[in-house]
């Protein structure tokens, strides 16, 4: 066995033996929440990095925030879950930002564009819900996260779409790759390059949106992008690094959890503690 072979079991083990006993002796929803983020967000960012999604992908949490914001009114005037109003606002935030770009629209100028009209709309629609509706609970675990008070239902609904998202995009991994190294080339030889864009944006939008009440969309951009990142200077080859992206960001996750009640701390904080700790380590020993 290899380096990284021991490395992914050893993150696995610690992770789990550290989410058997927070379940065992606390909630068992409450790994079961953290390991969902942690597959989801472990499974975009490498695609993210290699699509060179990363400037939409970092303003994403804005579109989220907002999203989620804004659905707490919109579930009160027109009817429905918060949670579907909040997938509906975030895939046509961030479709308006792809479409932006597919104009010709340079990609920095439309994320400025992006996050201004996210983050001015977002505290607006944060205000009218915190000085008109009783859910600033809702609001505030928008933005810190709130993975423990999750439900059953929100627990359920994050790891169903963690496990759908890892095994998609882990079954078009090499497509995703091409077409992020050599995109005219990929059109080129046929390939609907508008198709995988497509997933991704819709993955981006979709992640953003169920995840942002579990870390809190402060930290998701640290999730979004690190792991990717970490697993860049760290391995070598799509499936390892696709692999190590997915194990890092689990085993933060978990362990962050973990290391919170410890401490009597945040998890999300935690977690993101972790993951900027791992990135610096990889950044100093260089891929492996």
């Amino acid at each position: 066995m290899k380096g990284f072979d021991y490395m992914v079991m050893g993150l696995l083990a610690a992770s789990l033996i550290a989410g058997i006993y927070v379940g065992v002796v606390y909630d068992p929803y409450w790994p079961l929440n953290l390991a969902a983020a942690g597959l989801a967000f472990g499974s975009l960012s490498l695609l993210v990095y290699s699509r060179r999604l990363m400037y939409i992908a970092a303003a994403s949490p804005h579109g989220a925030f907002l999203s989620a914001s804004l659905a707490i009114p919109a579930s009160i005037a027109v009817g429905g879950p918060v949670e579907a109003w909040t997938l509906v606002f975030s895939i046509l935030t961030v479709y308006i930002a792809w479409y932006l770009v597919g104009k010709g629209l340079d990609p920095d100028e439309a994320t400025s564009i992006y996050v201004g009209v996210s983050a001015t709309g977002g505290v607006l629609a944060a205000y009218l819900v915190l000085t008109r509706y009783p859910y600033s609970s809702q609001v505030i675990a928008s933005i810190i996260g709130d993975p423990l008070l999750a439900g059953r239902g929100e627990v359920l609904l994050a790891l169903a779409v963690a496990l759908v998202f890892l095994l998609v995009s882990a079954s078009s991994l090499r497509e995703v790759l091409y077409v992020g190294a050599d995109p005219e080339d990929a059109r080129l030889s046929g390939m609907r390059v508008w198709a995988y864009d497509l997933f991704l944006y819709t993955s981006i939008a979709v992640i953003a949106a169920v995840m942002v009440r579990v870390v809190g969309f402060v930290l998701e951009h640290v999730m979004i992008l690190l792991p990717g990142l970490i697993a860049h200077y760290t391995v070598r080859g799509a499936y390892r690094a696709f692999t190590a992206s997915v194990v890092v960001s689990l085993s933060a996750s978990i362990l962050g959890l973990h290391l919170a009640i410890l401490l009597d701390q945040s998890p999300s904080a935690m977690t993101g503690l972790i993951l900027i700790t791992a990135f610096l380590i990889a950044v100093a020993r260089g891929r492996g």
